[in-house]
């Protein structure tokens, strides 16, 4: 802490002499000096996330590449600079890029009209969506709502090319018309790129983003990469449940990523160079939104992937990333040059502690310290945070147990009823299967990528569940007239044996 300090004083001494003691009430403090100060902050986070990484760069330059902490409690393999982090929604600013590039280079122009694209569809018939583009889809100004589609994408699995539209129209709704974030837009721009020129939107990515970038240790396939961190949740303070890494199917064009710190470190001095906003600056002018506060900072607008904010008079670029498991958050102030990305291998606290890291940081830089009685602050919370919200997360828990779709005579199963489960399900209104095993006296049930174990509650229900934390979720069923199990039905979804 005494180096900080006096980094600090020696540049206000400086300032004294050259302006002949004319010094500002706030003074600009090194972007070098206050990244020391928020490293301060990091090397006291080992013992509350599994791993951490931080990356800050001033210009071309990086300042801090810090990482700490396992890929896996069950492994113990150290994280490297070389490790990938899943970045979850970070991606639509990666895909947002190569969206301007492509239509500066004239493949697919972003005022691209979805109802050119797919004539005859909901997009041309419906007079809301009928002048909706490109740029709309990736700016979340898409009227509409289509949940089944975004979360088989997310949790289940990718949908085929051939069924994407139809499943599409099936599952519309409307909704109000104007900026709402969510998956939609970029599931929509993929498809429309993969209908236009014949290759997947990860192709495009590696193509145009992330060879030229020289991102060799990130990608869209977390099976293709060398080492990438395993997500993780908190179920008591000292003990962690390690998932598994998303696979292939899952990883989509809105949340589809993993970056290691030391390409992170070349995207935020990439998404430095001024050339590389100036598309962003004219989408800002389209895309004007109510203002808001999503990052502890006031934000009024929203750029191909990233969220438009305010700090005093810089303007901040940022946009965050969050599974289960995963948390992260990135920060770009083009006119402080100044880049700054964090990412946890836990989603306990550190979606607050993110927030609180990238803010304090500029802040700092701008003039507002990061005080050492603001670091321990910042820490204390964290760990009363930790600790209220594993009291919270077994609440949670227990209420949705209790819930009234779980009210009825309670069923003690044994296991061979429970062995009766065990078989295949299919949907007829979506292209998903479930299959339910029965192993070692657990019931476990698996749709795609997508994994939940299961425990009978009473005659007519289970209670699906993903981790030893995770709230339960209603699985109805119904018999034959023999008494056999002939359906289920999941997140609305009916699966007939």
């Amino acid at each position: 802490m005494t180096r900080i300090l006096a980094s600090r004083l020696s540049v206000c001494l400086f300032l004294m002499f050259a302006v002949g003691c004319a010094v500002k009430a706030v003074l600009e403090v090194p972007a070098e000096v206050a990244a020391t100060a928020l490293e301060q902050v990091v090397q006291q986070l080992d013992s509350v996330v599994p791993a951490y990484s931080i990356v800050i760069v001033k210009g071309q330059q990086t300042i801090l590449n810090r990482q700490f902490g396992v890929v896996s409690v069950d492994t113990g393999v150290r994280v490297t600079p070389d490790t990938a982090f899943y970045i979850a929604s970070q991606t639509k600013a990666f895909v947002g890029r190569m969206a301007t590039q492509l239509s500066q280079q004239g493949i697919l122009p972003l005022e691209t009209k979805l109802s050119d694209i797919w004539t005859g569809s909901v997009f041309s018939s419906n007079t809301i969506l009928r002048n909706k583009t490109l740029a709309d889809a990736l700016n979340h100004q898409l009227p509409i709502n289509a949940f089944p589609v975004t979360f088989l994408e997310a949790y289940v699995g990718a949908l085929p090319q051939d069924y994407y539209l139809p499943i599409l129209e099936a599952t519309t709704t409307a909704r109000t018309p104007g900026f709402e974030y969510d998956n939609l837009g970029y599931s929509v721009y993929a498809a429309a790129l993969q209908q236009q020129t014949g290759k997947s939107w990860q192709q495009w990515l590696d193509e145009q983003v992330l060879q030229p970038l020289g991102m060799v240790n990130s990608g869209t396939s977390n099976a293709k990469l060398k080492q990438v961190v395993q997500p993780h949740q908190l179920i008591d303070i000292g003990n962690w449940h390690a998932l598994p890494n998303k696979t292939d199917d899952i990883m989509h064009a809105a949340g589809g990523m993993s970056v290691s710190s030391n390409d992170m470190a070349s995207w935020l001095k990439a998404s430095l160079k001024h050339k590389n906003w100036q598309p962003l600056v004219d989408l800002e002018q389209r895309y004007t939104l109510r203002q808001h506060d999503a990052y502890d900072l006031p934000c009024d607008g929203y750029a191909l992937g990233w969220n438009v904010c305010y700090l005093n008079e810089h303007k901040v670029y940022m946009h965050g990333g969050g599974y289960t498991g995963s948390q992260s958050l990135m920060a770009v102030v083009p006119g402080l040059e100044v880049g700054i990305a964090v990412a946890a291998s836990s989603d306990h606290v550190t979606h607050w502690l993110n927030r609180q890291l990238i803010v304090n940081y500029i802040k700092d830089v701008t003039g507002e310290a990061f005080t050492p009685e603001k670091q321990n602050e910042l820490v204390a919370k964290m760990h009363e945070f930790r600790n209220s919200l594993i009291a919270r997360r077994q609440l949670s828990r227990s209420e949705s147990l209790a819930a009234e779709v779980f009210k009825g005579a309670p069923w003690q199963a044994t296991a061979s009823e429970l062995g009766r489960f065990a078989g295949h399900y299919v949907s007829d209104e979506l292209p998903v299967a479930a299959e339910i095993t029965f192993k070692d006296g657990q019931l476990i049930m698996q749709i795609g990528a997508l994994v939940r174990q299961l425990k009978p509650i009473t005659t007519n229900s289970l209670a699906a569940y993903e981790t030893p934390v995770s709230d339960y979720e209603p699985v109805f069923f119904t018999r034959d007239a023999q008494g056999q199990v002939s359906s289920i039905r999941y997140m609305d979804t009916v699966l007939t044996r």
